[in-house]
This record gives structure tokens, C-alpha cells and sequence, in this order.
């Protein structure tokens, strides 16, 4: 699936810029003149971000105005993903995508939080036609029953799936921003083959899996317990 590129205003985008050099370190004054070449960019054409990169800064800078504006889109996206649709989700491959905003063509996706999610894993309701983006931790742990997971899923915060023993298939494409604990999912052979995981700061825990293959591309993070 296809990284978007989400469209900042001038506002945003230096609210962006400054953070995430913040984030990254950069002395002020670095980041004051990195700040002002945005500026200059964007009065001649748009400042886009990649989503994963934004959406990995988002719980530490959410009240930033990036963060507000990048929340307001995703809020528009969700509404209009949900409305009623006279298309079955199974007619073929076009329903599989819808027009969000103008010029840009995106897979479905559902942005709800962790409760919601945890709900939609319990009664296994969920459409292998959408791409659910989580926000907040999601805590599911000890469940016999879950075997699988959405193919594509997005948490903004940690991903807990410790003790489901019966959990064999993950996401074709799994973003977290946090954590992950696999631990003891006694089930597991292999990770998706798209990980992606914040690799300064994360955690992933495989003790008691049984993986038996690693994606292609795969770049650990800092820890691997």
C-alpha cells in the first residue's frame, strides 16, 4: 500500500519542521533557519509529509499545529469512509478504494480508538477492505480466541498482544508509533512483510514466538527482547 503524502499549510509545515528538528536534536538556530527555507518552499509550492512519519511524531506533539491540522484531516477521512455506500465491499477492486480528497485516491480507512478496536477484534467484525488506523495503546492480551489481525493496521501508540497463543497471521502491513509485545504468542512464525516501527525509540518483544522469518527489508529497532 502506498505511502500518502499529507499537504501541510504554511503554519503547519513550520510547526512541523521546528518539531521534528527538535526531536531530532538540531540547535535552535539550525532549526530557526531550516524553518525559514520551509517558508520560502511553501510560497511556491505545497509542503507534503509522508503519513508514517507524521503519525510517528503524534502522540508526543499532539497538540502542536501540525498535529491539529493532520487530526483534522483524518477526521474528515473518517467520516466520509464511513458513510453508507450502495457498493458491496466485495464487487471488486475499485470499492476497495475511495475518493477522499480531491486528486488524491487512498485505500479505505477507519480511524477509531483502542476501545473501539479492542471491540471489533472480540466480535471479529472487521473488514479486511479498510485500513484501520488505532489511536492509543492497544491491550489485548490472554485472549485464546484472536487468531488474526486487520491486513492493514495503523496504531499510533503501543501494540500489546502478549499471551494469544492462537495469533498466527498479522497485517500484510503493520505501523506502530510505540512498543510491541509479541510475548509468548506461541503461534507466531512471521512478522509482516511491511513492519514499520519508530526505530530510535521502540521496543518489540518476541520472547516465546516462533519466528522463523523476518521480512526482506527488515531493520530492527534499538531493542529486540
Amino acid at each position: 500500500m502506498e505511502n500518502k503524502m499529507i499537504t501541510f499549510s504554511m503554519q503547519a509545515a513550520v510547526s512541523y519542521v521546528w518539531n521534528k528538528n527538535k526531536s531530532d536534536g538540531e540547535f535552535t538556530i539550525t532549526n530557526l533557519l531550516k524553518c525559514a527555507k520551509v517558508l520560502i518552499c511553501v510560497a511556491f509550492k505545497k509542503y507534503q509529509v509522508k503519513e508514517f512519519e507524521i503519525i510517528a511524531m503524534y502522540d508526543k506533539y499532539h497538540d502542536t499545529v501540525f498535529a491539529k491540522e493532520y487530526k483534522k484531516q483524518m477526521d474528515e477521512w473518517s467520516i466520509k469512509v464511513q458513510q453508507p455506500s450502495t457498493k458491496s465491499n466485495d464487487v471488486d477492486d475499485q470499492s476497495h478504494e475511495t475518493e477522499i480528497l480531491p486528486s488524491l485516491k487512498v485505500k479505505k480507512q477507519l480511524v477509531i480508538s483502542a476501545d473501539s478496536f479492542k471491540k471489533l477484534l472480540e466480535s471479529n467484525d472487521y473488514s479486511t477492505n479498510f485500513h484501520y488506523i488505532v489511536r492509543g495503546n492497544v491491550i489485548y492480551t490472554d485472549k485464546t480466541s484472536l487468531t488474526r489481525l486487520p491486513k492493514y493496521l495503523t496504531v499510533i501508540g503501543n501494540l500489546d498482544l502478549s499471551n494469544c497463543i492462537y495469533l498466527t497471521d498479522l497485517p500484510i502491513e503493520l505501523r506502530v508509533t510505540g512498543d510491541i509485545d509479541f510475548f509468548r504468542c506461541t503461534s507466531l512464525e512471521k512478522l509482516p512483510e511491511f513492519l514499520y516501527l519508530n526505530q530510535l525509540s521502540a521496543k518489540i518483544n518476541l520472547n516465546e514466538c516462533q519466528i522463523k522469518r523476518f521480512p526482506k527489508n527488515f531493520i530492527p529497532p534499538l531493542m529486540i527482547v
